[in-house]
């Protein structure tokens, strides 16, 4: 999932123009954060969903930047493998066990719990946390008040 330079000055009206590199400058400063934001809610999603164990999904969360002409990108991405799946949920699957003994001997207190657990999954699939989704509730306002921090700054 992707946040770009271009969505994002469109939505405060400012044209990519060399001629406003201080803009420019505050726009980027602004996107970063903007990434920065959604890392940390998306993270705090999680954290409140109950849905951290061993912290693997959030750790695997990066935010990169990249620059190709006048198009800036920021990218917020998860890379963990069950991302999607805790995103989104899954469809019914035999999870593997083995996987599942240490989080029920952690969440439920004992790893012979992980059996039924994996066959509910087997049965059901798991259910969607939209954890980054629900992160991008108010990231475009975010963008705005950190662009005019910025600008503000280099004014």
């Amino acid at each position: 999932m992707r946040i770009t330079s271009r969505e994002l000055f469109d939505y405060v009206d400012i044209e990519a123009d060399p001629d406003k590199s201080e803009m420019i400058k505050a726009g980027k400063l602004a996107l970063r954060d903007s990434g920065d934001e959604l890392l940390a809610q998306s993270a705090k999603n999680l954290n409140q969903a109950k849905k951290v164990f061993q912290g693997t999904l959030i750790k695997s969360g990066v935010v990169t930047e990249s620059e190709q002409g006048p198009k800036y990108t920021v990218e917020v991405a998860y890379r963990a493998s069950h991302a999607a799946p805790v995103e989104d949920g899954s469809r019914p699957h035999m999870p593997p066990v083995s996987k599942l003994k240490p989080w029920a001997r952690k969440r439920l207190g004992d790893e012979k719990l992980a059996w039924p657990v994996a066959m509910k999954i087997k049965e059901k699939g798991t259910k969607p946390t939209g954890f980054f989704r629900r992160a991008w509730v108010g990231i475009g306002t975010f963008f705005v008040r950190r662009f005019r921090h910025h600008s503000r700054r280099a004014g």
